[in-house]
């Protein structure tokens, strides 16, 4: 099987996925499939950015534009879920949150959520996937080599530098993801990716949880830990050559 047959096989089978959970996560608008939606959509705009930048010709520009809005707003409504559950767990007094604030974002998180998966919604991704498809069969077949050198020059941009604020870990656990479901697609193992992605997301839970908490120090020193904790695993990584290892097993068979 050839790199376009399998990265398009991949491609199909995350959509199939999407498409089963839509109607499912439009009536229930929390919970797993929440979750299990915006990771199949990852994977699926890993796929297209991989037939992107292996081929100037392939453009997919508003399905891309369809997905990251409805990204948006699942993210939206996953963080505001997480932020509740995150506040019983870690035994915060009620008094401290502000319920209020967070439920009417939920809500508003909610109606734009229900309005992307209705009926039109659904349709017009529908529209979008087949055309998508169409352009994958009708171009030149791609090998994902320029995909290769980019995805290489990423793995290493984004580690090179040392990290200590917040913003940086916070592009850092976006470039993580990318860079993960980037090598998920072509086959790739991603072990230390996945790791440095999960206390990187713990962190970021944290910090979303005390934009609506009065002052809380448990808070602040657990997202401290955890930052010092993904700040420890980049380290770890460079000393291993984690990276180069990483980049050297991107290569295209």
């Amino acid at each position: 099987m050839t790199d376009h047959h399998r990265l398009k096989k991949y491609f199909e089978n995350q959509v199939k996925i999407i498409i089963r959970l839509e109607p499912e996560v439009s009536r229930k608008l929390s919970g797993k499939g929440v979750h299990d939606l915006r990771v199949a959509i990852r994977r699926v705009q890993a796929a297209l950015w991989l037939f992107h930048h292996s081929s100037a010709h392939l453009q997919f520009k508003k399905i891309n534009r369809y997905f990251h809005k409805l990204q948006r707003v699942l993210g939206s409504v996953r963080e505001l879920d997480v932020a509740i559950i995150d506040a019983s767990h870690y035994g915060i007094d009620p008094s401290q949150l502000d319920y209020s604030h967070l439920i009417e974002m939920r809500k508003i998180a909610q109606t734009q959520l229900a309005k992307s998966l209705g009926e039109k919604g659904r349709k017009r991704l529908a529209q979008q996937i087949a055309s998508a498809k169409k352009k994958m069969n009708t171009r030149k077949p791609v090998l994902l080599n320029q995909a290769n050198a980019k995805l290489k020059s990423n793995l290493t941009s984004h580690f090179k530098h040392q990290i200590r604020s917040q913003k940086k870990l916070h592009q850092l656990r976006i470039a993580t993801k990318k860079c993960r479901y980037a090598l998920e697609a072509m086959g790739k193992g991603v072990t230390p990716l996945k790791r440095l992605q999960e206390v990187l997301g713990e962190a970021n839970d944290l910090d979303f949880l005390q934009e609506f908490t009065i002052k809380n120090v448990k808070l602040k020193t657990l997202q401290k830990s955890l930052n010092h904790k993904a700040i420890r695993l980049v380290k770890k990584m460079r000393d291993q050559n984690a990276l180069s290892k990483l980049a050297r097993s991107v290569q295209i068979d």
